[in-house]
């Protein structure tokens, strides 16, 4: 993925839901990632980077329960200030954070199809 294909992929999140606050991609080892314009981030650059970086090893340990369980379409985390969704892509993995009152199921069924578009065309 280079940086305009994330642009792209980006404004089509950001579009499905104006509480979407930050996008962030892990494709291979790359790192991308935007705030919402006018967002403050709570993370600071380096944060951030680290954050991904934890995301990717937490989403390769769901992966170990797959063949008991089904393979995992996307995980979810509440915290006080914002809520994080993680969701695999072909060789990496989406990360998502909005306000809280967000509608989850809304936004996830909608953000599920707009990568499944964007990976499948």
């Amino acid at each position: 993925m280079n940086a305009l294909e994330f642009d792209e992929l980006t404004d089509r999140i950001f579009s499905i839901d104006n509480k979407i606050r930050f996008v962030g991609i892990i494709d291979k080892n790359a790192k991308y990632y935007k705030m919402k314009q006018g967002a403050t981030s709570y993370l600071s650059k380096e944060e951030t980077e680290e954050s991904m970086t934890d995301a990717m090893k937490r989403w390769e340990n769901r992966k170990k329960y797959a063949t008991k369980l089904g393979n995992p379409f996307y995980a979810m985390a509440m915290y006080e200030k914002t809520k994080r969704f993680t969701i695999p892509i072909e060789d990496g993995l989406i990360c998502i954070s909005t306000e809280i009152d967000i509608d989850n199921d809304d936004m996830i069924y909608r953000a599920l199809n707009e990568i499944k578009k964007y990976f499948h065309n």
